[in-house]
Order: structure tokens, then C-alpha cells, then sequence
């Protein structure tokens, strides 16, 4: 209707200019040029226009929907010049699409609210099993189908647990990201996280998902580096469930993977470990289960518990420091090179563990109960 009524082709853009209707296809890609003027034609206009020239005149009307999202209005000056009474049409025209656009966006973002909360209320394990069903036909899930959940979280990397606006701006742009490779029907956006639902592609091995999800929370964090976002960006992977009656489990999971990442990253001597699949976390998830600290505190050795509270009344670094002897295979040149201390201060402090505690470092027995103590302290830190 636009066309016959202008005689030019015109077409709608989105604000990554790629086209979203064009009644020419053979239009070349838009781009707004730096050099776009603005445009006043010869009549009192409510709406604002800009002038650009490229293979051929291009007039431009942009369309800010709330500053959610951008349109770009595009008429083509191809067959004939556009005149006065043009663009009277087009300032009627411009009255017309802007409530079409405002319309369709409101309604597909309904749509996209109850599929969320559909979705989200699915993981959770809110529903019952009749709307389990319901949810599932909602996000094409089968009872057959291989599933695990994964969780995208942004947090601030000063450890101070804020989460300011500009975050938020950052988690929208990585979610951007994830779009562009994961499946749009399997994503939900929460406050700081991105919940991924990951269906089992036919022939593809974990190992071949897990690679794919090393190299998306690789480029992710890349780009927000370079935007000095001061921003972590971790995955935690839940367990394989088969069907969506058990998903809760795999959400769960996921959700402890992250909990726990730094109480992960001390375990492993890694600060900078960003992918925690719970599959690997073995008899660590027994102990993260248990939320009384007494109880914890039961299983650490008497060995450990001494040297902590001599740490304590102190204020030394005896407990750091043994947790960094094992990491590193009781190695004191390497543990000395990590705490960037002398080789000797090492020896003092392991030799001072020793004297108080009376541990046993060839002990095989008691320094795997050292090793599972240490996981333990950490998260009693953490609870």
C-alpha cells in the first residue's frame, strides 16, 4: 500500500539494519551514513527525517519504540523524486506503522513474558504434571529427550556483589551474543543470569558441547573486557536428565556449580576457573549439601582444625599456605613461585603446620582427609 501510494520502494530495518520487510529485494543492505543530513520537506512536520545518498537518495524516519528497541523507516528514491505531497502520505504513514510496530512488540513481548515464566516455573519444579505437559508442548520438549540445564552469570568482579545498571547493559549484550548461537526457545533472561535449557543434538558428544561452551564464555568475556566492564562471566552446567519431569535436578545443579565457583577456584588453586560442571564435582556436592556447620566441621581432621585456629588468634597464613602445598603436589618451588613468598618462608610455615598439629605429610591416608578438610572449610566459608 506504501509503495503505490510513494511509487518508491520502501523498506523497515531493525536498529542492527538488517531488513525486516522490503517490497524490493533487490535493495542493497542499509546502513545510516555519518555524513546523513537532516531533512525538512516543504510542509509542517510532526515527525523528523534525514537525507542520505548512496547508490541512489535514501530518506530516513527513525522510529524509537520507548528506547527499547529502534526501526528505521527507509524510502528509496529509485523511480521518481520524492515530492510535497509524499510526504504528507508519509506523515500519515509514519502515524499508522509506529501503532503497528508498538502493537506487535507489545504482544510479542506478553508472549515472550508467559514463556518465560512457563519455562522458569518448569525449572523450578512449580508445575504439575498436567502443566508440566502444557509447558513442554510450549518449549517442543519430549520425554525422550536428553536435557541439562546451563547457567550464564554475570557478576562484578570486586567481589562486592553489586549489580549496577551498566551490568545489566553488559548481561543484554551477552545475551545478544548467546542468541547468535544458541537456540532462541531454550533461553531465559534473569536479573543477572541466563538460563540455557540444552537439548542433545543428534551425534554431538558432551565433550564437543562443553568445547562450544569454552569458546562462547571465552568470546563473551572478551568483549567485556575490552569494554573494561569489570565483569566475570561464568557457566555452570547441570547434570544430564532424560525428559522434562526431572529438569528441576539439572537446574539445581547448576545453580551449585555457580554458588560454589569460589569455593571451586580455591580448591583447584584456578582463580580464574569460569566453567564449574557439576558432573565433575564428585563426592564435593555431598558436603555442599549440608548447610550446619557443626556437622562440617565434624569431618574436617583434628590435624586441620588446629592449624585453622591457630590461623585465627593469630592472623597468619598457614591454612592458604597448606592449601597451595597440595595443590601443587607438595612441590615447595612451585608453591613458593604461586604465593610469590620465599622458598624458605614455605618451609617455615609447613614445618610450623607441622609442629602444631602433628600432620603427617607422607601420610597418604591423613593427607587425602587434609585435602577433603580444606574443601570443606571453603564451604563453610561460603555458607
Amino acid at each position: 500500500m506504501i509503495y503505490s501510494m510513494l511509487e518508491n520502494p520502501v523498506a523497515l530495518y531493525d536498529e542492527e539494519y538488517e531488513c525486516l520487510h522490503s517490497n524490493d529485494p533487490t535493495l542493497s543492505e542499509f546502513t545510516m551514513k555519518e555524513d546523513a543530513e537532516v531533512f525538512v520537506p516543504n510542509i509542517i512536520t510532526k515527525y523528523q527525517y534525514w537525507h542520505q545518498k548512496r547508490e541512489q537518495s535514501e530518506y530516513i524516519h527513525k522510529i524509537d519504540v520507548f528506547g527499547y528497541r529502534t526501526f528505521y523507516l527507509v524510502v528509496t528514491e529509485q523511480n521518481k523524486k520524492m515530492e510535497t505531497l509524499d510526504f504528507i502520505a508519509l506523515e500519515n504513514i509514519v502515524v499508522v506503522l509506529r501503532h503497528i510496530i508498538m502493537r506487535s512488540l507489545m504482544e510479542k513481548n506478553i508472549a515472550k513474558y508467559y514463556h518465560k515464566d512457563i519455562a522458569y516455573r518448569l525449572l523450578n519444579g512449580t508445575l504439575t504434571e498436567l502443566e508440566k505437559e502444557e509447558a513442554a508442548k510450549i518449549l517442543k520438549l519430549e520425554k525422550t529427550d536428553e536435557v541439562c540445564v546451563v547457567i550464564f552469570r554475570v557478576i562484578p568482579n570486586n567481589d562486592e556483589g553489586n549489580f549496577a545498571d551498566k551490568q545489566r547493559k553488559e548481561l543484554e549484550i551477552a545475551e545478544k551474543m548467546l542468541l547468535h548461537l544458541l537456540q532462541k526457545d531454550y533461553v531465559i533472561h534473569n536479573t543477572n543470569q541466563i538460563i540455557y535449557i540444552y537439548k542433545k543434538h543428534i551425534g554431538e558428544t558432551k565433550q564437543e558441547f562443553r568445547k562450544k561452551l569454552e569458546v562462547l564464555q571465552s568470546e563473551v568475556q572478551e568483549q567485556l573486557d575490552q569494554k573494561d566492564a569489570k565483569i566475570d562471566f561464568l557457566v555452570g552446567i547441570g547434570k544430564k536428565v532424560i525428559g522434562y519431569h526431572d529438569i528441576k535436578e539439572s537446574f539445581v545443579d547448576a545453580k551449585r556449580a555457580l554458588d560454589y565457583i569460589n569455593v571451586v577456584r580455591k580448591v583447584v588453586g584456578d582463580s580464574k576457573r569460569s566453567i564449574v560442571d557439576c558432573s565433575k564435582l564428585g563426592f564435593f556436592q555431598v558436603f555442599a549439601e549440608i548447610k550446619d556447620k557443626k556437622k562440617l566441621w565434624s569431618y574436617i581432621p583434628e590435624s586441620l582444625q588446629i592449624v585453622y585456629e591457630y590461623d585465627k588468634k593469630k592472623k597468619k597464613e598457614l591454612i592458604d599456605t597448606l592449601e597451595c602445598f597440595m595443590n601443587n603436589n607438595q612441590s615447595y618451588k612451585r608453591t613458593s613461585t604461586e604465593m610469590f613468598v620465599h622458598y624458605r618462608t614455605i618451609m617455615y610455615r609447613m614445618k610450623k603446620i607441622e609442629e602444631i598439629s602433628g600432620m603427617d605429610y607422607e601420610n597418604v591416608t591423613e593427607m587425602l582427609a587434609v585435602r577433603n578438610g580444606l574443601i570443606i572449610l571453603r564451604i563453610m566459608e561460603a555458607l
